[in-house]
């Protein structure tokens, strides 16, 4: 058994379904597939509208998805993400700290606006603490695993097939090729 997989059976003390499904997100997915993977579900499952950088690796300013949508009252919410695919990593105070730092001027702007810093991996208690004194909402692996519960990747597969033909004809193969390595 890969270690990074055992590790994961470990720390989630759950089900080794589970913990597969987090570890084929972080296999399966680019970094870019899985910012998609979070809009997508962000759009189907909680019915936002969203904004996707067109191009991964470029300045994005902290921010990979941008989303607005009205609330029941008919209030305007907005809504923004970092999403980070990492293996093992933990994520310390310092980058809580660089992500609102980045985003200071839009949350004192706008500040009924919901930030969320979405991972494959885990935070420190640290990070924890000062994210509840800042109001970010941190989602690491085991939210990855309830994401996973309400939208598959092969649902996520259906959606791109349907709504981005041209991008899913171009990086599908290579998904596929990532997909197939691991059941060997």
């Amino acid at each position: 058994m890969n270690s990074e997989l055992a590790k994961l059976i470990y720390d989630l003390k759950w089900d080794e379904q589970s913990a597969f499904n987090v570890y084929n997100i972080r296999r399966q997915l680019t970094a870019s597939w899985f910012e998609y993977y979070i809009a997508f579900f962000f759009e189907k499952k909680l019915w936002y509208k969203m904004k996707i950088p067109s191009k991964v690796y470029s300045a994005d300013w902290w921010i990979d998805i941008k989303w607005v949508r009205k609330n029941k009252e008919g209030i305007i919410e907005y809504c923004i993400i970092q999403c980070k695919k990492h293996r093992l990593t933990t994520f310390w105070i310092n980058d809580i700290r660089s992500f609102v730092w980045w985003i200071f001027h839009i949350l004192y702007d706008f500040p009924t606006t919901k930030a969320y810093y979405i991972t494959t991996s885990i935070y420190s208690d640290p990070a924890i603490k000062y994210w509840n004194d800042e109001g970010i909402s941190l989602k690491d692996y085991s939210n990855i695993v309830k994401i996973y519960n309400q939208y598959s990747l092969s649902d996520f597969e259906k959606d791109i097939q349907k709504e981005l033909p041209l991008k899913y004809k171009s990086i599908f193969n290579k998904w596929r090729e990532n997909k197939n390595k691991g059941s060997n």
